[in-house]
């Protein structure tokens, strides 16, 4: 035990005895290895994740598919309308699975986009629970209204950590 304090003691003499400049060399070395690690590691979260969540476009077409707590739903922007000094979106959301999915909530962002489509602003969030049930084995058309948003400002809405409040299955 008092060996490995007395050796302990020495390398930090040693290391402390050393060039500045050589010290200083290595500490920025680590210093951008750590950094790239937390990119890499910040880029695998995303790739994990990255299936629940969608990012939608009101002049896109087709639909996306999002993981959730019950299996994997599709989703696609059906139409964009001013409503007052909101925005009325009408979503349409498959569902593959075998039973009625009640109270759809996550959370919904939405914005504006540049001439290339990509994100220019962030416009607005918020947490939304949908008062549509989402029919077992069809699509369900689902109406949210995007306070304060000008239809023409309207480039994108990303849905994202959906959940549900319960289900509904048929009887035979």
């Amino acid at each position: 035990m008092r060996i490995k304090l007395i050796v302990t003691f020495l390398i930090f003499a040693l290391v402390g005895c050393g060039n500045q400049d050589s010290q200083k060399s290595q500490l920025e070395k680590l210093e951008k290895k750590v950094e790239e690690l937390e990119g890499k590691v910040a880029f695998q979260e995303f790739l994990i994740n990255a299936d629940t969540a969608v990012f939608l476009k009101p002049s896109g077409s087709g639909y996306s598919v999002i993981k959730f707590d019950l299996g994997y739903l599709t989703v696609q922007i059906v139409d964009a309308t001013q409503f007052a000094n909101s925005t009325k979106v009408k979503i349409k959301f498959g569902n593959p699975l075998g039973s009625t999915i009640r109270g759809l909530k996550g959370s919904f962002e939405w914005g504006s986009v540049n001439e290339k489509g990509w994100v220019k602003d962030e416009l607005g969030s918020k947490e939304i629970t949908l008062n549509e049930s989402i029919a077992a084995g069809s699509w369900s058309t689902a109406t949210i209204v995007l306070e304060g948003l000008d239809v023409k400002n309207f480039g994108y809405l990303r849905i994202k950590n959906l959940s549900h409040t319960g289900i509904s299955l048929s009887t035979r």
